[in-house]
């Protein structure tokens, strides 16, 4: 894959998949953890009704409240459970991560590649730049220093006519 444009609208579309999985996820979670609470609210309220009856009244309506109070605390519990489980990473989910780390790594290597071409285009600047100071400076003789460099471009030029 060397397209960088691919890569990034890959890494933009695994994002994008993460992100509805997540928030699908996240939204499942909120209404089982809602519905949960609600029983375990009711239970709480009905296990103080229990407790108030049973010691209030030596009867079996209090009893009575008592094992509801319980199933509905128990249900919340389950829903709780549930609730919790349903977090598991999905295939899909794991597949899009493992996409989305491909192109992380793909697009650390482009950039690698081009800070190495711009280390590699900065270095020959360098050195041209070193050659023109050295031949406008005297280093190298000032214009003697210029005959083998015409006598390359001269020779290069007579190849290329025939």
């Amino acid at each position: 894959m060397n397209d960088p444009i691919l890569k990034l609208k890959l890494l933009a579309k695994t994002e994008m998949t993460l992100g509805k999985y997540h928030a699908r996820k996240a939204a499942t979670q909120a209404v089982l953890a809602a519905v949960a609470l609600f029983f375990v609210l009711l239970g709480l309220g009905m296990l103080n009704f229990a407790g108030y009856q049973s010691l209030s009244v030596q009867i079996s309506p209090a009893l009575a409240a008592l094992f509801i109070a319980i199933t509905n605390i128990l249900i919340g519990i389950v829903i709780l459970r549930i609730a919790a489980r349903s977090g598991s990473d999905s295939d899909k989910e794991k597949m899009a991560q493992e996409i989305r780390d491909l192109i992380y790594s793909e697009l650390n290597n482009d950039v690698e590649g081009i800070k190495a071409e711009f280390t590699k285009v900065t270095d020959d600047v360098y050195r041209i730049r070193s050659g023109f100071n050295a031949l406008t400076s005297g280093k190298i003789g000032g214009a003697i220093g210029l005959i083998p460099i015409l006598d390359l471009l001269t020779k290069a030029v007579r190849k290329k006519k025939t």
